[in-house]
């Protein structure tokens, strides 16, 4: 007989080859054919994937409780030769087996070498579907997969005798309960700033042989607290040698780890919603209460009589929300800021002219009015400037949030869904032996009923979401209008200050008008003057000699050389006086403007 016959004709010796060839895996199983073509990609992601796993040094956790023993025996072999040695030294499965992954933060590499892996879903014949699972983890810039569950169901309970592969040595009857799939939940974490909370993801392999009683389970988490708790719930008296050397008792066992996992998922939901609720609400109650429009506002409740009072609840919510939201994010927008500073300024200017205006002329009709309709805008965008983009931009990440929230509470519902309708049928099974079927009757009710529990409080946290969702929607409608009504009045404050600045243009045109009323009359009568000016000017220069008592006979005396002088004088000033305005402006031109300029100052005087 051939080697490859003896391998298929004793399943343990085919077991040893596979074992053997571990690094092979998931092709190196004896029932590898069974997942189909489909986790190709799946397997061939985490053999490659460098980030998935360590490196160098790895850690697996393990608690297992064999016959005979009392307790269970914890180890965590930390490299491939330990962990071969760790199977190698027991001749039989456990009774129960429980391995853990983990990883340091949740965007972190798995403690654990890709080999080692391989080495135990080899030796546990873990199916290749769960490779799909395990890929979601590893280091990450960002979280994949979108928040993807699944659950994959792939028993042999219905396989026929010659589809299985018992190995007796190892206590495998070779027909199990076979199933794995990952849920996620919200934990408490800093790894985002701001914000105390993020989605976790768990993976969950199990097997339960349904013949011998022997189960094992794989958790794959990025942190300890799936361990911590299953840890303390082996520490129960039914998980000790008595109760699980029955099969209903190891059924009953599986059941109670089964709900101790799942329970995870309705943990911290309350807070996490109670969180997103406190920042949503801050947001909105700023925006439901905001003075905005306060003339109308106060004409409104004039006219009715009637004041709306805000609740003294709400306005100690708004001194301590508001206030913070203003210095951190409203007076850091410059730009805005420094708008108002300006038409305040012009607006006080305004006034002043406005007022030194009328006591000259009588003002257009509403020009004060005009003025008082500025400030009425200032006062509303005054109170719009503390609404900023940023907080726009936080409505839209709380609604992002709720949604990533419902979107995983929906999948886990489905998961409990399935995995309880998973139990339901296969206990309702005849394939499923006698003994758990009429010995489990009380446990698999009590599953059924926490299950039960769990969905509905996830259903009522989705309702919260719901309503939450419905609520960051409406505010980011209200917010987005009091951004566009911001922008109105700011348009409208624009529009105001070009109507003020041709308001100014004619009160400069009147005063300009006066002025030049003034300067006629200042020429006119100058030129009214300026003859005699002239004359007596002439007459006392001593070119014209009066007569004086007993001197000459004449009336006067006009004396030729002063005279000749003076005209000599005055007559060369008014010939060259335009020539030299004349040259200096040709040379300024031709210099530049700086030419004409140098020449005359180093001349001292106009050019002659």
């Amino acid at each position: 007989m051939s080697t490859s016959e003896t391998l298929v004709n004793n399943p343990e010796d085919l077991y040893r080859f596979s074992c053997d060839h571990a690094g092979d895996y998931p092709a190196c199983l004896l029932d590898a054919g069974q997942s189909g073509p489909s986790v190709g990609a799946d397997i061939y992601e985490m053999k490659q994937r460098e980030n998935l796993w360590s490196a160098k040094q790895g850690q697996l956790h393990l608690l297992e409780l064999y016959d005979g023993q009392p307790v269970h025996e914890e180890s965590c072999p930390q490299s491939i030769s330990e962990l071969q040695a760790h199977f190698d030294k027991n001749s039989k499965d456990p009774r129960y087996c429980f391995a853990f992954v983990e990883a340091p933060h949740s965007r972190a590499p798995l403690n654990c070498t890709i080999e080692m892996f391989q080495e135990l879903a080899t030796r546990r014949r873990i199916s290749p579907t769960f490779t799909s699972n395990v890929t979601s983890f590893g280091e990450q810039t960002l979280p994949k997969d979108f928040n993807l569950m699944t659950i994959h169901h792939e028993d042999n309970l219905y396989a026929r005798p010659g589809e299985l592969h018992p190995l007796p040595s190892l206590g495998r009857s070779g027909r199990e309960l076979r199933y794995c799939f990952n849920i996620r939940s919200v934990e408490r974490a800093n790894s985002e700033p701001g914000w105390s909370w993020s989605i976790r993801n768990l993976a969950i392999y199990h097997s339960f042989d349904v013949e011998t009683g022997r189960f094992f389970w794989v958790g794959i988490k990025a942190n300890k607290l799936i361990r911590e708790r299953i840890y303390q719930a082996i520490q129960r008296p039914k998980f000790s040698t008595v109760p699980l050397s029955t099969l209903e008792g190891s059924f009953a066992a599986t059941l109670e780890v089964l709900w101790v996992i799942l329970d995870w998922t309705q943990e911290h939901w309350r807070g996490y919603i109670n969180n997103l609720d406190e920042d949503l609400r801050k947001i909105v109650i700023k925006a439901k209460t905001a003075q905005i429009d306060r003339e109308n506002n106060r004409n409104h409740e004039r006219e009715h009589n009637f004041v709306a009072p805000i609740p003294r609840t709400v306005l100690s919510q708004l001194s301590s929300v508001a206030t913070p939201t203003i210095s951190k994010h409203s007076m850091s927008t410059s730009f805005f800021h420094k708008i108002m500073s300006i038409f305040r300024k012009d607006i006080e200017d305004n006034m002043h002219e406005m007022d030194s205006f009328q006591q000259s002329r009588n003002p257009c009709n509403g020009s004060k009015a005009d003025i008082r309709d500025e400030r009425g805008i200032l006062t509303n965008l005054s109170v719009l400037e503390t609404f900023t983009f940023a907080e726009l931009q936080n409505l839209h990440l709380i609604g992002e949030r709720i949604n990533e929230a419902l979107l995983v509470i929906e999948l886990t519902r489905e998961i409990i869904t399935s995995i309880t309708a998973y139990y339901t049928d296969t206990f309702n099974s005849e394939l499923l032996p006698d003994a758990i079927r009429n010995n489990c009757k009380s446990e698999m009710a009590q599953y059924q009923q926490r299950m039960g529990n769990i969905a509905r409080n996830l259903g009522m946290r989705q309702r919260q979401l719901h309503c939450m969702g419905r609520m960051a929607q409406e505010a980011k409608v209200l917010f987005d209008g009091i951004l566009q009504y911001r922008n109105v009045q700011i348009s409208q404050l624009f529009a105001q200050s070009g109507f003020d600045s041709s308001r100014k243009m004619e009160m400069i045109a009147h005063k300009t008008e006066e002025e030049t009323t003034s300067m006629h009359v200042i020429t006119c009568v100058t030129l009214l003057f300026l003859p005699g000016t002239f004359v007596a000017a002439f007459f006392q220069s001593g070119v014209i000699h009066l007569r004086e008592p007993e001197t000459v006979q004449d009336e006067w005396i006009l004396l030729s050389g002063p005279f000749a002088l003076f005209a000599a004088i005055s007559l060369s000033l008014i010939q060259k006086a335009p020539t030299g305005g004349l040259g200096y402006g040709l040379a300024y031109r031709g210099g530049g403007g700086g030419g004409g300029g140098a020449w005359f100052a180093g001349n001292g005087s106009l050019p002659g």
